[in-house]
C-alpha cells in the first residue's frame, strides 16, 4: 500500500492506493472482502487535484494555470492514465458480443439458480412494468404506493446491511400487494453472489462487484427486473412518493409512472442553441425563479439562455422513440445543496406553465436522477450506477454517460410534470455538498467531452459502453473498477436474455 501526504486547497490528506495486478481474463475477480472496497477510489473526494494513479501516468498539463487569487481546477479533456484491463467487447472489431461471453448450456446447478433467481414464479410473470428501490429504512409510503400499482406493475426492494431484516413484516402491505413486491435480503443477494456448479455465472460475478453502503446495490434490482422481462423500469426511492388520483369511475388510484404504453401525449420540443445543458426547470413550471436540478453546471445557473424555449408541440410521441422519462418531484425535488442553502423550500412545479412532457434536443443534456424515473426497453442497458463516486454523483453521472449513447439510437429523454411529491429523509447539507464536489468541478467538462465523443470502432451498444467507461476511467471521471462493473453488466444482460437495440 502506498500512501502520500497531499497538500489542497481543503487542507492536508492522507492519500492511500493499493496496487492491483491488471486482470487478465475477461471479467475482474472480485474476491476481497467489503472492506477492500474502499480502495477503488485511488484517493478521496479530492480527486481533483492529485491522486496516485495521476501522479504514477500522468502527463503534463492535468492541472491548469491558477494563481494565488483563484487556485487551480484540474483539466479533463484528455487522459492521463491508461485502462490496462482487458477490452471484452471491443476485442471484436465488428462489436459484436464476442464468444467468450456467449451463454454456454448450465450445469444443473446454474439452471436451477437461474430459474429460482431470474425467471423465479409465475405470479410475476405477468409483470412487464417493474419499480426497483433500495433503502436502508423502515418501510415508507412510497413502497406502499408502489405495491398498489396496478396488476401489470410489481416492486424489487434492494437490501443493504442497513435495512431491517424484517422489512416487509414491518411493510405489513395486504396479501394482493405484498405478492407483487421482491424483497431481496442480505443473504439473498449474498446467495446471488454464489458461483453454482462449474459455470462462473456473470450475473454472479456482477453481484460480487458492487460494494454494501452504496446506492449502487440499486443496479441488483434492475438486472432483477430485466431478468423478469421488464419492459418499463421505474427508478425510485423510498422518499419519493407516487401521488394518488380519482379515476373516471370515482375510485382512488395510484398514479402510474407508465400510464400508456404507446406513446407520450402533447410532448413539447425545446430547442437551446448551442449550450452544452439545458436547464428544464423554467419551462417545466418551477415556483423558485432561476431553479435548477442537481447535476446542472454551476456555470449556467445565471445563463437564461439555457432555459431554452419550446419550438412546436407534436400531440402524441411513440414509446419507441422514448429512452428516459423524468418526473419532477414536487414540495423537495432533487437539487443540489447550494440551491438549498440559498433557496427556500418547498418548491413545486406549476402545472399551467408545465402543462406537458418537454423533450430535451439530443445535441445538448440535462441532469435526470434515479429518484423518479422511467426507462424503456430501449434502454434498460442504460440504469447502471457507476459505485466509484459518492452517491450523489453516481446517477447523474450515469444519466450524462447514457445520454451520449441514447442519440446514436434516436431516443429521447423527456422531462414530465410531477407524478411524485418527495418527502425528503435526513440530509445534513453540508455532507451532501461534500459529496457533490464532482458535479460541481467536473459537470461542465464532462459535458463538453461527451458531445464530441464518437467510437467508429465499436458499431453495437455493449462495445460502444464499454469504450465510453473506458475513455471515462482515462479522464478521471470514475475509476477502472466502474468499467469492470459496467463489462459484468454487459455480460450479466445477456445472460438474463436481454435484446440490446441496434444503433441508429
Amino acid at each position: 500500500m502506498v500512501c502520500l501526504l497531499l497538500l489542497s486547497p481543503f487542507g492536508l490528506w492522507q492519500s492511500c492506493n493499493i496496487l492491483q495486478t491488471p486482470p487478465t481474463t475477461a471479467h475482474h475477480q472480485t474476491s476481497q472482502n467489503n472492506s477492500n472496497y474502499q480502495w477503488s477510489r485511488n484517493v478521496s473526494f479530492h480527486q481533483d487535484y492529485l491522486s496516485v494513479a495521476s501522479i504514477s501516468r500522468a502527463k503534463t498539463g492535468i492541472v491548469k494555470d491558477g494563481d494565488s487569487s483563484t487556485g487551480k481546477l484540474a483539466n479533463y479533456d484528455e487522459p492521463f492514465r491508461t485502462f490496462l484491463g482487458k477490452r471484452v467487447f471491443l476485442a471484436a472489431a465488428s462489436g459484436d458480443e464476442p464468444s467468450s461471453l456467449r451463454a454456454s448450456a448450465p450445469s444443473k446447478e446454474t439452471a436451477a439458480f437461474s430459474k429460482n433467481d431470474w425467471v423465479q414464479q409465475s405470479k410475476h410473470q405477468s409483470c412487464f412494468k417493474w419499480a426497483v428501490m433500495t433503502t436502508i429504512f423502515a418501510p415508507t409510503t412510497a413502497l406502499q404506493r408502489a405495491a398498489a400499482l396496478s396488476d401489470d406493475w410489481c416492486t424489487v426492494v434492494v437490501a443493504d446491511t442497513k435495512t431491517p431484516v424484517d422489512y416487509m413484516q414491518q411493510a405489513q402491505l395486504t396479501s394482493n400487494h405484498s405478492a407483487k413486491v421482491v424483497f431481496l435480503s442480505v443473504p439473498e443477494q449474498e446467495r446471488m453472489a454464489q458461483h453454482h456448479g462449474s459455470v462462473a455465472s456473470r450475473v454472479a460475478q456482477f453481484v460480487q462487484q458492487i460494494p454494501w453502503r452504496h446506492c449502487a446495490r440499486k443496479n441488483i434490482g434492475y438486472l432483477y427486473a430485466i431478468g423478469q422481462g421488464a419492459k418499463f423500469v421505474f427508478d425510485f426511492d423510498d422518499d419519493n412518493i407516487l401521488n394518488l388520483e380519482t379515476t373516471k369511475m370515482g375510485v382512488t388510484a395510484v398514479v402510474s409512472p407508465v400510464a400508456n404504453e404507446t406513446h407520450l401525449e402533447d410532448v413539447r420540443v425545446a430547442i437551446v442553441g448551442e449550450k452544452l445543458a439545458l436547464n428544464p426547470h423554467p419551462l417545466m413550471g418551477a415556483t423558485l425563479t432561476d431553479s435548477w436540478p442537481r447535476g446542472f453546471p454551476l456555470e449556467y445557473i445565471q445563463d437564461v439562455e439555457s432555459h431554452g424555449t419550446v419550438a412546436v408541440t407534436e400531440s402524441m410521441y411513440p414509446m419507441s422513440r422514448i429512452g428516459v422519462v423524468q418526473y419532477c418531484a414536487d414540495r423537495n425535488p432533487d437539487i443540489d445543496a447550494i440551491h438549498r442553502f440559498t433557496k427556500p423550500l418547498p418548491m413545486d412545479f406549476d402545472r399551467s406553465i408545465g402543462t406537458s412532457p418537454l423533450l430535451i434536443p439530443r445535441h445538448t443534456m440535462a441532469p435526470y436522477n434515479a429518484q423518479a424515473t422511467v426507462h424503456t426497453s430501449q434502454a434498460l442497458w442504460a440504469t447502471l450506477l457507476p459505485f466509484t463516486v459518492p452517491g450523489r454523483v453516481s446517477d447523474i453521472w450515469r444519466g450524462y454517460f447514457a445520454q451520449a449513447l441514447l442519440r446514436d439510437l434516436d431516443l429521447a429523454l423527456v422531462f414530465a410534470p410531477p407524478i411524485v411529491h418527495q418527502h425528503r429523509n435526513v440530509h445534513s447539507y453540508l455532507a451532501d455538498m461534500k459529496a457533490e464536489e464532482d458535479l460541481y468541478f467536473k459537470t461542465r467538462a464532462l459535458l463538453n467531452f461527451l458531445r464530441n465523443w464518437k467510437n467508429e470502432e465499436a458499431r453495437k451498444i455493449p462495445a460502444r459502453m464499454e469504450a465510453l467507461w473506458i475513455d471515462l476511467y482515462e479522464r478521471g471521471y470514475i475509476e477502472e473498477n466502474d468499467v469492470y462493473l459496467a463489462q459484468l453488466w454487459l455480460g450479466a444482460l445477456v445472460e438474463v436474455g436481454y435484446c440490446f437495440p441496434g444503433i441508429q
